[in-house]
């Protein structure tokens, strides 16, 4: 579809780069020549319907044609009094030309043809200006879809500069020091003449009404053409004559800049690992490489800088070619935060600082938006625990991002089958995409850092960045005061619920779930259930999976073949547990939102530390501290290697071994316990389709029993012994 953007003169271009029109049809107009060649820039056609700016300006309005700045020009029919000889010079063409009550004896005079395009047939003739008619210009050219800039129709009907020269005319008596009606200040200068701009004879109104004449036109003549304003101060907007939508959209500007990847250095291995896998086909980000810009390729951490990670991952870099298509040199970002605050508490024994249990990621989150505000538009944020799902992940996002409506934050809610407190469960993962760019955003992100803050200091130390904002509304709308069970309408939390949840979006693109609590079957079984449910899907954030696929790419010179799996589709595609399953797995009954550990009681959430119950989803970001029980390493074993069947096994064989020689004393509790080991290991292989956590945190309670019953047994043998 062919495609121009017709720029106005209005002051909402102030400041406004003209290079980023560079690769664009444009239309400009009247007398922002001026400023065109102090940027040495031009638009690729031109328009000027004013008699009275024709006669100021036919002089600069020739040089344009002549010196080939612009392809061609639409006039009022006054210029040929000046330059008669461009009536045979095709590149001009002339409003007279196209309305019959105009053309007879100019059209004579001239000897031009009278030009038949429905763009000009209009209900009210009158109502024509220079901006409305340079759009139906564009329409005649054969452009289809339009977008309009800078058309701000908001003008102050006669500066102090300027005199009256006429019933409908005006002359400026100086160059003004400020124009407000312009998006540079001596647009008019000493001697220009023009015409009013809004006329009482049109009720002060004639530049607004041409353009809802041009709407109602575009209607009546059934004309194919998608016309949208991209400027919010314009009155179209204020109005509603057309659609709107963002300069960055229109532009092209709203865009994927850049691949954040938040870590620690004691990650750095993943982080290897995780740059070789994108290198194989079936991870690749960008599938080809044709019109697609480079994305840069940003790590943050927290701590002292690590020169020696930063080498390796350069190498990686520089002998990849496929990642030097798909990335710009890799950047760097250390944040050294004070200290006792660069943590990540996983277990309550640890004492607490001022900045919660999350302070380490919460504070490397808002640091990374801060220090990407100024090089970045929009930024996809991940953790070494995001896995591809699909090859070119990066370059489907790029080109959703493109054509979404603006945004602020678009992630995944929690996909799994935990039970989730009411306060935090529509919460976004912190695995997102962000308008680290947008101004709007990065104001909000001060607030929402604010939030933070005082949630996590006066009401709950364990909330993330990610799941505070879910916290905060719940707390807000379940406290106010209004009228009856209504919402207080002037509650700071609604007014801010209000002026921000439209740029918040939900998306399938990435998936968030748990660790191996939301994996009841193998990778590969699992991965091709979710590529069957989630046909948008592009990205996983599950712990378990990546570092099962950065072993298997490890030991493995192919990964094309690394997730195909000989089950058919039909037996995939029911692996994943249906929504209603997922509802019935998570009802949990004594959830009390001010209590973190009312849960403990439910099996749905381990019971071992209260604190964890709650969703932190950023995953190892900090320095990880954790004081738990040495039975969890055991726990933690008995989940990660596959030789924990055969372990169980030989302990209860052996157990039931020396059970069975009667000549030790009290030998039935030695058969008693490898009975329970025998029980124990049944279980788990029953659970082995189930919920992996609720079968080791039983495992774990029968150890315990089971120490206390050796340590009995001990006992006993050593008062035999002494006997």
């Amino acid at each position: 579809m062919k495609t121009i953007t017709v720029i106005g003169n209005g002051p909402s271009l102030r400041e406004f780069d003209f290079s980023a029109l560079v690769a664009l049809d444009t239309l400009g107009m009247n007398a922002a020549y001026r400023y065109w060649e102090r940027v040495n820039w031009y638009p690729t056609h031109y328009c000027c319907l004013d008699p009275e700016l024709i006669a100021t300006h036919h002089t600069a309005i020739w040089a344009l044609i002549v010196e080939e700045r612009v392809k061609t020009a639409f006039l009022h029919g006054d210029f040929l009094e000046f330059f008669p000889d461009a009536a045979q010079d095709k590149r001009f063409v002339f409003l007279n030309q196209f309305n019959r009550n105009g053309y007879g004896d100019f059209g004579e005079r001239y000897g031009l043809p009278f030009i038949e395009s429905r763009a000009f047939y209009s209900s009210q003739s009158a109502k024509v200006t220079t901006g409305a008619y340079a759009v139906r210009y564009a329409i005649y050219l054969g452009y289809q879809r339009i977008g309009l800039l800078g058309i701000d129709l908001r003008y102050i009907g006669q500066i102090p500069e300027a005199m009256p020269n006429g019933d409908l005319r005006l002359v400026m008596e100086r160059t003004p020091t400020h124009n407000p009606n312009y998006f540079f200040d001596d647009y008019q200068r000493e001697g220009d003449r023009f015409q009013v701009p809004n006329p009482e004879i049109h009720n002060f109104d004639l530049h607004p009404a041409s353009f809802e004449a041009l709407r109602d036109d575009l209607v009546q003549q059934r004309l194919e053409v998608s016309i949208v304003n991209c400027n919010r101060q314009s009155e179209l907007h204020a109005r509603g004559i057309f659609p709107y939508r963002s300069l960055g959209y229109w532009l092209r500007q709203q865009k994927l800049d850049a691949l954040v990847v938040l870590t620690q250095v004691r990650e750095g291995d993943r982080i290897l690992k995780m740059l070789k896998l994108w290198q194989q086909p079936a991870f690749i980000p960008f599938l080809h490489f044709q019109d697609r810009e480079k994305v840069k390729l940003i790590f943050t951490f927290t701590g002292e800088e690590d020169v020696s990670l930063q080498s390796s991952i350069r190498q990686i870099y520089e002998s990849s070619i496929i990642l030097q298509q798909c990335f710009h040199p890799p950047e760097f970002h250390f944040f050294v935060l004070p200290e006792g605050e660069d943590v990540y508490i996983k277990d309550g024994a640890v004492p607490l600082g001022r900045k919660g249990f999350a302070s380490g990621p919460n504070q490397q989150f808002f640091q990374t938006l801060f220090v990407l505000h100024e090089t970045c538009n929009y930024a996809l944020f991940i953790e070494t625990d995001c896995l591809p799902l699909r090859p070119d992940w990066l370059g489907t996002l790029c080109e959703q991002v493109q054509t979404l409506d603006e945004f602020w934050v678009m992630g995944s809610h929690y996909r799994g089958k935990l039970a989730m407190f009411k306060h935090f469960a529509r919460h976004i993962n912190g695995v997102a995409i962000y308008a680290v760019g947008n101004p709007k955003f990065i104001e909000f992100a001060r607030e929402w850092e604010a939030i933070l803050d005082h949630v996590v200091a006066h009401q709950n130390p364990v909330v993330a960045y990610d799941s505070v904002l879910e916290y905060f509304f719940y707390y807000e709308f379940m406290n106010s005061k209004g009228s009856g069970k209504r919402l207080n309408p002037n509650s700071n939390g609604w007014k801010l619920f209000q002026g921000t949840a439209a740029y918040f979006r939900y998306t399938d693109y990435i998936l968030n779930f748990s660790d191996a609590t939301d994996q009841d079957v193998s990778g590969d079984e699992f991965l091709r259930a979710i590529r069957m449910q989630y046909d948008q899907a592009y990205l996983i954030h599950h712990k378990t999976l990546c570092e099962d696929t950065y072993y298997r790419v490890s030991e493995n010179s192919t990964t094309d073949r690394l997730f195909s799996s000989p089950s058919s589709p039909e037996k995939s595609s029911t692996l994943l547990p249906s929504a209603q399953s997922y509802k019935q797995e998570s009802q949990c009954k004594n959830l009390v939102e001010e209590d973190l550990s009312d849960c403990s009681q439910s099996n749905l959430i381990p019971a071992t530390n209260p604190a964890l119950s709650v969703a932190l989803d950023n995953n190892d970001n900090s320095q990880h501290i954790s004081a738990a029980p040495p039975i969890s390493v055991f726990k933690f074993i008995i989940r990660a290697f596959s030789s924990k069947t055969l372990a169980i096994a030989l302990l209860a064989i052996a157990l039931n071994t020396v059970g069975s020689i009667e000549a030790i004393p009290y030998h039935w509790i030695f058969t008693a316990s490898g009975t329970m080991f025998i029980l124990l290991l049944i279980g788990w292989l029953l659970g082995k389709v189930g919920d992996v956590a609720k079968t080791s945190d039983r495992l774990q309670s029968s150890l315990e029993e089971t120490q206390k019953t050796t340590k009995e047994v001990a006992t006993n043998l050593v008062k035999l012994l002494r006997k």
